[in-house]
């Protein structure tokens, strides 16, 4: 058993952690779109494992609560498939165009709890990797990682500062991609580890 029993399971990021934001949004990709509501409701529109469980629902069920998309009744994963750190998606071809950034999600998530975070809930962070495909297709950007490793880094923070205890924050996978996708993702992971650790409160 866990020794503490959470109040609620609190989800921000991309693809990875989505559960179904865009069932009831629109991505912005008209195929997308369009594929997704015109299928019956069995549990499709999560960008990765659809319609089998994502990590994030196997995590609430262990932990006996939920991670329904927050645009839905009793909701409380804002992640959105596609979302980048700070930057929207805005050129064709850039991910979805609907998708909201992560540090975004953690705003309004704020904003609607008065700038207070529960102390008692748990909160998961998964994003990134968005940023990295757009640092390798833009390769002049050289500052492009550190800033979105801050950006979240900063918003985690203001999640500990609103009272947030438990912060479960998920790095980006090093063992796979291109030599450089990975040389990029670890960039990423150290620069985000670094600004989390300077940054505690």
């Amino acid at each position: 058993a866990l020794p503490i029993s959470f109040s609620a399971l609190w989800i921000f990021g991309d693809s990875t952690v989505d559960t179904g934001w865009y069932i009831t949004a629109s991505s912005g990709e008209d195929n997308y779109d369009y594929y997704l509501h015109h299928q019956p409701p069995l549990g499709v529109g999560k960008p990765t494992t659809s319609p089998d469980p994502m990590s994030v629902e196997v995590l609430a069920t262990a932990i006996g609560l939920s991670a329904i998309p927050a645009n839905q009744t009793n909701g409380t994963n804002y992640a959105t498939g596609g979302a980048k750190d700070f930057r929207k998606n805005l050129a064709t071809g850039d991910g979805f165009p609907g998708a909201v950034p992560t540090v975004t999600q953690i705003k309004t998530y704020l904003t609607a709890k008065q700038s207070q975070a529960s102390s008692t809930a748990l909160y998961v962070i998964s994003s990134g990797d968005n940023d990295v495909a757009f640092a390798l297709k833009h390769p002049g950007n050289k500052n492009y990682l550190t800033k979105a490793a801050n950006s979240l880094a900063n918003a985690i923070n203001t999640l500990r500062q609103a009272g947030a205890k438990y912060i479960l924050v998920a790095g980006l996978p090093q063992s796979f991609g291109s030599g450089q996708k990975k040389t990029f993702r670890a960039i990423y992971n150290q620069k985000l580890r670094y600004t989390l650790d300077r940054t505690q409160v």
